[in-house]
């Protein structure tokens, strides 16, 4: 194995199938040599595993445990492949590359280009019987995974390595025939095996009314018994279709997939559950059947939803106001999408060749422009690398981090902006293919990867590649796994953001990466974005380091053309300024330009940033200066020009305005977003907001509005009683007091008679 360029391990054998080494991260970026291997077992130890993701080449195992054969699991996951379509695909998988574990499990092997970290896909509450032999095991996997920063144990493991002294076996094939697949096809398999989960789901339902009187027209249509029939038939009108039924449960594929499985209907009881990304849904969540009406026939706007219904049944009387629902936690309330779009983009961000493309194709492309510029911009200063910079405070480069958000499936038509730019620099600088990191799941994945460049480097006596082009899909994945206890994520993105040197533990020593040039574009909808960003990230400076640009479907086109023909005319441009770039240099403002920022930077001391939108763009001079060299970069001008910071302003605020479309009052703090929508229909004391927002103490009150008065949202005051006595404390939001009811919040509390 380690000759075939597999990474492997030296198992423990004492039962825990733990490696036999102090620390085997090494073996994550690279596999250990043939004389290290050979040490390992000289001694006749019983047990090895194989390192996935790629260290091995792409190897990625798909696991059923035992309990989900024995369970009929992995029957209904054969036949549910087979339904979809991935039958074929399936079978090819097994005959590649299958393992069985001592407990009976089956382990799925194979390589693809783009392997995942570990996932865990399905599982199930464990049973009395299974909490009373372990009673803090109180969740079971049924079937999960192995990627990138995992491994496993493989043939011929045996004897103690397992707590039973079974061996690992080899039912069909070996490593050496393992099938090769698609992220597709892969992300298809896994989408089947995630419709198996058994795990209770939280309901996403609309924002619940507070006053008037009469039912609820989205109660009674969730509770009509027909209330799945209908769900399911409006999903078919909307060109979902049905895959396979059974047991009571309905298997649906979304619109644009011609194999796998999207969703189902019955799995969980009342609920649409989605676990497909690239839906108008999110993922992995469960919807009652009005949300799923409001989502489709109504753009996710609740309130012509409900009108709608109301008049089809005059009887329904329609609530005002808003609050949680009764039965959903407030951390669980799913709001409808923004519905105020930012002021558009100014034209003079459109300056240059990249803005001249991202003009250029808009009349071809469903995708929205800003969404083009931004990712050209993105891969253009990728390209560059760090040879050029601007000196404004501290040395600015042309990485930049630009996050695209729009709804899935409402047409934002990210992926289009992303395939479109990457058509164009496949033509223009094709070597940046090679840059692109997919999926990292920590931040030893990066700094690992420039330690392999730099050494690679130095085994051929040539500069290292010090560029890395991280791109994230699924933006949403990178905020799980920042706030993970102990991830090292969000540090080093800071750090690669800021220039500062990468460290990187190793298991003999520590490398330190001190050139480095990390661009990162990632794409994610304002709900996930709402839900996963919290006020930590902005606190500690990983969001304001990112430009949030809200992007939209702008038109539909069924057919549209190759973008090669229309931006022919700008690749020798684009090539020149990169390779020019590529240059070392120090550039500096003109005249004009000096004048211009002293301008700009008069502006925003004045500028009030609240609430977490404002926090998140709380490094807005540093992207300004950084987007400014990237024009001028693009312009292959020596100096950074008016013109250039100009471009860069209005891409800057179009970008402030984007945030605080899809942040809008969010502060990071569940409990203080809930007290912030309740002080919209008036002031509220601290009994009552304690007792609606379920607190038991009354410190974990004050934080949450400490939160809202730090952010200038909200004031406390004390109201003397007209009996005297103590006063009572209230809490009121500053609503349309703007800026100045902000800095008036900051001063502290106010006294008042009633």
């Amino acid at each position: 194995m380690a000759s075939a360029h597999l990474s492997i391990l030296p198992i423990r054998d004492d039962g825990s199938k733990a490696p036999a080494l102090d620390a085997w991260a090494a073996y994550q970026d690279a596999p250990a040599t043939v004389e290290t291997v050979a040490g390992w077992f000289a001694n006749g130890r019983h047990g090895l595993a194989l390192v996935t993701g790629r260290v091995s080449g792409g190897v990625e195992m798909l696991e059923l445990e035992g309990r989900a054969i024995t369970e009929g699991i992995g029957a209904d996951f054969r036949e549910l492949c087979r339904q979809a379509g991935l039958g074929e695909l399936l079978s090819r998988i097994v005959a590649g590359c299958t393992h069985r574990s001592p407990g009976g499990g089956s382990h799925l092997i194979f390589r693809t280009d783009t392997p995942l970290g570990n996932q865990k896909l399905a599982r199930r509450p464990a049973t009395p019987a299974e909490l009373a032999d372990a009673p803090r095991e109180k969740v079971k996997v049924l079937i999960e995974t192995r990627g990138e920063g995992g491994y496993f144990v493989v043939p011929p493991s045996h004897g103690s390595t397992h707590p039973t002294g079974l061996p690992w076996e080899i039912v069909h094939g070996g490593l050496a025939t393992m099938a090769t697949i698609s992220a597709d096809e892969r992300d298809a398999l896994y989408d089947i095996a995630r419709s198996l989960d058994q795990m209770p789901v939280s309901a996403i339902s609309a924002p619940r009314a507070r006053s008037g009187d009469g039912d609820r027209p989205g109660d009674r249509y969730n509770e009509a018994p027909d209330a799945e029939g209908r769900t399911e038939e409006l999903l078919l009108t909307h060109g979902w279709t049905v895959v396979h039924r059974r047991a009571g449960i309905t298997y649906l594929r979304r619109p644009g997939k011609d194999r796998g499985v999207s969703a189902t209907i019955g799995r969980h009881p009342g609920l649409f559950y989605v676990f497909s990304t690239s839906t108008e849904f999110e993922a992995p969540r469960g919807y009652l059947p009005f949300t799923v009406y409001a989502v489709l026939e109504h753009g996710g706007d609740f309130g012509a939803a409900a009108a709608s219904l109301a008049q089809d049944e005059p009887h329904i009387t329609i609530r005002t106001g808003t609050d949680a629902p009764d039965e959903v936690a407030p951390a669980e309330v799913e709001e409808a999408e923004p519905s105020t779009w930012p002021e558009p983009l100014d034209n003079a961000a459109y300056h240059g060749v990249l803005g001249e493309i991202a003009l250029a194709v808009a009349p071809y492309t469903e995708a929205d422009p800003v969404g083009v510029l931004g990712t050209l911009v993105s891969m253009f200063g990728a390209a560059c690398g760090g040879g050029r910079a601007l000196y404004q405070g501290s040395l600015q480069r042309s990485n930049t981090s630009i996050l695209l958000v729009g709804a899935t499936g409402f047409g934002g038509r990210k992926g289009t902006a992303l395939d479109l730019a990457r058509s164009v620099f496949r033509l223009a600088y094709p070597e940046l293919d090679a840059l692109w990191l997919v999926g990292v799941a920590s931040g030893e994945a990066i700094t690992g990867h420039l330690v392999r460049r730099i050494e690679e480097a130095r085994a051929a006596g040539g500069p290292a590649e010090d560029r890395v082009f991280l791109v994230e899909p699924e933006f949403g994945r990178l905020l799980t796994i920042l706030n993970r206890e102990g991830s090292t994520l969000s540090a080093v993105l800071r750090n690669a953001w800021d220039g500062v040197p990468l460290g990187h533990a190793r298991a003999r020593d520590e490398s330190l990466v001190t050139a480095h040039h990390v661009s990162l574009l990632g794409h994610i909808t304002p709900t996930e974005l709402r839900v996963k960003l919290t006020d930590s990230d902005a606190a500690n400076g990983f969001a304001n380091r990112i430009l949030f640009l809200a992007v939209r479907r702008q038109r539909l086109i069924p057919f549209p053309a190759s973008p090669d023909a229309i931006v022919q005319p700008f690749v020798r441009r684009l090539q020149s300024a990169i390779l020019e770039a590529r240059l070392p240099a120090e550039l500096a403002f003109d005249d004009a330009a000096r004048d211009r920022w002293e301008d700009f930077y008069a502006e925003l001391a004045v500028t009030p940033r609240l609430g977490l939108s404002g926090a998140v763009t709380g490094r807005h001079e540093a992207q300004v200066a950084r987007l400014a060299l990237v024009y001028a970069l693009a312009d292959r001008s020596p100096d950074v020009g008016a013109v250039h910071l100009d471009a860069a302003i209005a891409l800057a605020e179009y970008a402030r305005r984007s945030a605080a479309w899809a942040l809008g009052d969010s502060t990071g703090n569940r409990h203080a977003d809930v007290l912030l929508r309740m002080l919209d229909d008036g002031e509220v004391s601290y009994d009552d907001a304690k007792r609606a927002l379920g607190l038991r103490t009354g410190a974990d009150l004050a934080e949450a509005v400490g939160v809202l008065v730090d952010a200038g949202l909200a004031t406390v005051m004390k109201i003397a009683r007209s009996t005297g006595g103590r006063p009572r404390r209230v809490i009121r939001g500053n609503g349309a007091n703007g800026a100045s009811g902000a800095r008036a919040a900051r001063t502290g509390t106010k006294e008042i008679s009633a």
